[in-house]
């Protein structure tokens, strides 16, 4: 940038932004923090500098801006059985005569107990803006233009748990977003530090005790800067094989979701409308079911998949619909995962 003094080196940036981001993804949340620090006076500072823009924002790199010091960022924890185990709520809601499976079941923040949703489409988890209001809890920082699937985009507050218990496992000093939603979301930032992890259709089950059949490697897509984490799993739709990245926060019914750019002319004739619950709220869209074969991995069988808009480039979905064909276990300390 002129001066080899003050220079900044591209690449030096890009790496150092993942090595910051990695340690988000594996929950050094107070690390994360003092190497952000360090991040923003190395690199963001002088490049706001040289362009005398002080409020220049780096939205690919850098999301999630503290509000607070890093040394008040306080170190989170993990304890808990070797083996451990919470089973789902009963959804109110039938479909065809067969109730719609939800991740949900009780957690305590705090020792109140509150329903959560167990969600590996989500990375950091959240908690209700009343919830959140209610527990007093302070806002350490501000994750700015959160998308929900719909047109809508909106910053959300940051704040720290004290205590979240899933079972009779607790996690201190947890960092979680503040959402419109009406439920608690555990995400994979918490879900990935678990052991031996089984997700079934009525429970989850957890421990470095808990039995694991799983031999197949894992497979992880992430951003850079560590706000997003998605377990990836082979499937194969009528033939055509891929990823799709698994998220049992979606409870529709239909097994997997498929983005499309543009719907086929010949299903405008066809096409539904259905009402979805996100972290921003609701909203209502279009979507369109097929009949196809869908195999994930050594699971084989005739199913409905969605496809709504979205963006095309994305993997599709695996929904908790597909949990009633079998069920996910994975192990990221081992590097395994698989559906059976």
């Amino acid at each position: 940038m002129g001066d080899p003094a003050r220079s900044i080196n591209p690449l030096d940036l890009l790496l150092e932004t993942v090595r910051v981001g990695n340690l988000m993804l594996e929950g050094r949340t107070r690390d994360w923090a003092f190497a952000h620090d360090r991040l923003v006076h190395l690199y963001f500072e002088p490049i706001r500098q040289f362009y005398r823009q002080p409020d220049l924002e780096f939205r690919n790199m850098d999301p999630l801006i503290l509000s607070v010091p890093a040394d008040t960022v306080p170190p989170p924890s993990l304890s808990g059985p070797d083996t451990d185990q919470v089973d789902f709520a009963a959804s109110p809601v039938r479909i065809g005569g067969r109730r719609l499976p939800v991740a949900a079941g009780p957690v305590a923040l705090d020792e109140t107990p509150v329903q959560a949703v167990f969600d590996t489409g989500s990375f950091l988890g959240s908690i209700p803006a009343s919830l959140a209001h209610r527990k007093h809890l302070a806002t350490i920082g501000r994750i700015g233009r959160q998308g929900d699937g719909s047109t809508r985009t909106r910053a959300e507050d940051v704040v720290i748990v004290p205590v979240l218990t899933i079972g009779h496992t607790t996690f201190t000093n947890q960092m979680m977003t503040v959402s419109q939603a009406s439920t608690v979301i555990v995400g994979m930032q918490q879900l990935s530090q678990l052991r031996h992890v089984t997700f079934s259709e009525h429970a989850i089950r957890f421990g470095h005790a808990a039995p694991l059949a799983c031999t197949e490697g894992m497979t992880l897509q992430s951003l850079r800067n560590g706000l997003i984490m998605s377990l990836l799993l082979p499937v194969s739709r009528d033939g055509e094989t891929g990823k799709a990245l698994v998220d049992t926060g979606d409870n529709t019914p239909e097994p997997l979701t498929v983005r499309l750019r543009a719907f086929p002319a010949e299903w405008t004739g066809h096409l539904r409308t259905e009402t979805i619950e996100t972290t921003l709220g609701r909203f209502t869209q279009h979507v369109a079911i097929e009949p196809q074969t869908l195999r994930i991995g050594t699971v084989s069988r005739q199913v409905l998949v969605k496809y709504e808009l979205g963006d095309g480039s994305m993997p599709p979905t695996i929904t908790f619909g597909a949990f009633q064909y079998g069920m996910v276990q994975f192990d990221r300390a081992e590097g395994i995962a698989c559906f059976r």
